[in-house]
């Protein structure tokens, strides 16, 4: 990035130069060199030359927290989906056997935990922009408590009824919504 801007400023100056030195549109050239003039050039090229490497270095770590983020809001999302396949397996059945309901409470707790490393996540980033999304984070809260309720809603050796799988599916739908809305958001700042 640094050698293709110092390529672009040297052939741009070299335009000048020959601009200067044949008289084009009435430019002419000093050939009279003062110091001040190179000492001047040189703390402005120094200046434009830390200020890119800076800010393009900064740059990079926010978008690299940014990708890291991201990635946590999909391992959530895939954990998500892996808990509903299992959730739409068990709807299949008659009655939710004691081990089925246990399994149940270990798929939320799975999910409970990637989602606190989510928002640990957005809360420890250096970007302020991401930093804002504490009501998307109590809204994803929110949502994932409303799915674990419905999940775990019908205990062990109970029959399984229509009125719980609806609200499984309704709270899924929820949950993923917010959390695909968050990586939206991550992306857009």
């Amino acid at each position: 990035m640094i050698q293709g801007t110092l390529i672009v400023v040297a052939v741009f100056v070299t335009l000048l130069l020959l601009a200067g030195h044949t008289g084009w549109h009435g430019w002419h050239l000093e050939h009279e060199i003062r110091p001040v003039d190179l000492l001047t050039l040189a703390v402005n090229a120094s200046v434009a030359l830390i200020l890119q490497y800076f800010l393009s270095s900064r740059a990079a770590n926010l978008r690299a927290e940014k990708d890291i983020i991201i990635e946590d809001a999909k391992a959530v999302i895939a954990k998500l989906r892996d808990s509903d396949d299992f959730f739409s397996k068990r709807a299949d059945k008659q009655k939710i056997a004691k081990h089925e309901w246990q399994a149940s409470v270990a798929h939320c707790r799975t999910i409970s935990n990637a989602l606190e490393h989510l928002i640990s996540s957005l809360k420890a980033t250096a970007c302020k922009k991401c930093k804002k999304l504490d009501s998307q984070c109590d809204y994803l809260k929110s949502s994932f408590f409303q799915y674990k309720s419905a999940v775990t809603n019908d205990p062990p050796n109970s029959s399984v009824c229509s009125e719980s799988i609806r609200e499984q599916s309704r709270t899924f739908g929820a949950l993923l919504k917010g959390l695909q809305k968050l990586i939206f958001e991550i992306n857009t700042h």
